[in-house]
């Protein structure tokens, strides 16, 4: 049972890495590169022409079912890297394969497989750095800050190269890896989070794979993007207030009470009114960034959809589902298999009902008011207890959650303002009356 503590910062974590990568598997049976179900004989293609995919297209004298030993020793050892997990690594020995081959099913999918390690090696030393401000009271050199300019800089850290541009790398060659049908085998690769090992993913990667990892990047950088959009100004001394809790003998509803208390003096501080307002200059980077939450919540809501088409034997696939009568098919009571968990309990898959749900919720209050919205005629408002079975889940008292809904849509319509504070204020104030 993991101390009270790391609890506060589950549901954070939950967020930003339920869907590391789980897959699916929506490819043939052969070993060729076509979807035909034929056999293979790896001597010349399926069609009747002879270049890298399986088209009617004219033949440019390369064998795709024979990629060559220079291309493969690459994947090879991009696959080495993904194993240590070394992201950074590995994406140079895919993208030297993709000035190869660019359309190199393997290389494409490696690529978002690597950028993917690498957003998590970043969200692990994000979180590794809140750690250190609990458990020491603070960051090394906090006299030499303000609260402004070390959380910007630590976002604007983030921005430059570290998530932004990876991402937008793995969104590209994702959807061309989702166009092309393309599955990419690995025996495991490790994901590690504040020194531990939360799941080792191996088998058979697709499409399911592919709409995780868009959702998990999109939403962390995205999130970053928001963040550095508000005013970040406050007295950061009041937030280490955190590090002088005693975890150990405080239960978790005195320990969140604390925390409430604290972020609600932040909120209200008369000293710094603008924090977690919209400055003017950050509008249009908050209105992206919102757009960007809605894209990346329905990759969210694509995962398992996909992983529920699968017709083919689950036992190698990244994630799957139990299939208890062996017709191929996902059916009513049937769990899914996830890696470092294992078959899913009934608990876990009522958790897991709930983050679709949560999913689905977001993309539509992110799209309101956009070219996206899926409700043009009526606004649709986020619903906070959706996250009551969340909290029930993780151990916290389900009256946290209030009945309430949020117009998260309206923020992004006329960016420059404090809807987003007071929203969150009036959740704190609503959870403040039942704590400790």
């Amino acid at each position: 049972m993991p101390s009270p503590k790391y609890r506060l910062i589950s549901l954070f974590i939950l967020t930003l890495l339920f869907f590391v990568p789980i897959g699916c598997d929506c490819g043939d049976d052969d070993d060729d590169d076509d979807d035909d179900d034929a056999p293979d004989d790896d001597s010349a293609d399926d069609d009747a022409d002879d270049d890298t995919s399986d088209d009617d297209t004219s033949d440019d004298d390369t064998d795709d079912d024979n990629p060559t030993p220079e291309y493969l020793a690459l994947i090879a050892e991009g696959k080495d890297w993904l194993a240590f997990p070394e992201g950074d690594k590995a994406r140079q020995s895919f993208m030297e394969a993709l000035e190869i081959d660019p359309d190199g099913i393997d290389a494409m999918y490696g690529l978002v497989l690597a950028n993917t390690v690498h957003n998590t090696d970043v969200l692990s030393i994000l979180v590794d750095y809140v750690m250190s401000i609990i458990d020491n009271g603070g960051p090394v050199k906090a006299d030499d800050f303000s609260g402004d300019d070390l959380l910007n800089g630590i976002l604007q850290g983030l921005l430059d190269g570290l998530v932004r541009d990876r991402t937008y790398e793995l969104l590209d060659y994702a959807d061309r890896t989702l166009n092309a049908q393309g599955t990419f085998q690995h025996e495991g690769i490790p994901i590690f989070i504040h020194y531990e090992q939360v799941a080792l993913l191996g088998g058979e990667f697709d499409n399911g794979e592919l709409y995780a990892t868009k959702a998990f990047s999109g939403i962390f950088s995205s999130f970053v993007y928001q963040m550095y959009a508000l005013d970040l100004d406050f007295d950061i001394f009041n937030a280490y207030r955190v590090a002088v809790i005693d975890f150990d003998v405080m239960s978790t509803e005195e320990i969140i009470g604390l925390v409430v208390d604290i972020l609600l003096d932040i909120l209200k501080d008369p000293a710094f009114p603008d924090f977690l307002t919209v400055t003017a200059q950050g509008a249009t980077m908050f209105q992206e960034a919102g757009m960007e939450l809605g894209d990346a919540f329905d990759a969210w809501t694509k995962v398992f959809e996909a992983i529920n088409l699968e017709s083919d034997d689950q036992l190698d696939d990244v994630i799957g589902y139990n299939d208890l009568n062996g017709n191929f098919a996902r059916d009513v009571g049937e769990n899914y298999i996830i890696p470092h968990y294992g078959l899913l309990d009934e608990s876990q898959m009522e958790m897991l009902e709930a983050a679709n749900l949560i999913a689905a919720a977001f993309r539509n209050t992110y799209y309101d008011y956009t070219e996206k919205d899926v409700d043009p005629d009526n606004p649709n408002p986020f619903p906070v207890k959706l996250f009551k079975p969340v909290a029930r889940q993780l151990g916290l008292p389900a009256f946290l959650v209030p009945d309430m809904y949020l117009d998260i849509g309206s923020w992004f319509v006329n960016p420059e303002g404090s809807g987003f504070k007071e929203s969150l204020i009036t959740i704190l104030e609503i959870a403040d009356t039942f704590l400790p």
